[in-house]
């Protein structure tokens, strides 16, 4: 994907970075990209960033919630919805939002 090269590599230094196991993590980005299922890092769209300025959230949550939502694409709205709606009575909005993610990744309900 030479047209999102340079936001693939800065994702995956941004990651690796932070990995405990740095090799195993590298392999499974390569599996996402193989499949088509890897985002790099992107300008986050208007109604996340909406979110991130409502909650202050932290680096770590407004980069995984932005390429959650972005991989998301025929789910985004209601899940925006759902993330959006147990925000607003949250102590600690990065930390529910990584979260969540985690739970909609696996399938979980909110």
């Amino acid at each position: 994907r030479h047209s999102t090269w340079v936001g693939d590599m800065e994702k995956l230094w941004e990651e690796l970075a932070n990995a405990r196991s740095p090799a195993g993590l590298l392999m499974a980005k390569i599996r996402q990209m193989a499949e088509g299922t890897f985002v790099g890092k992107v300008q986050a769209p208007k109604d996340v960033q909406r979110l991130i300025d409502k909650y202050h959230l932290d680096k770590d949550a407004r980069t995984k919630l932005t390429g959650f939502i972005c991989s998301r694409k025929e789910t985004r709205e209601a899940d925006l919805f759902e993330i959006e709606k147990r925000l607003d009575n949250c102590g600690n909005p990065s930390a529910m939002v990584m979260m969540m993610i985690v739970k909609l990744h696996k399938g979980e309900k909110l």
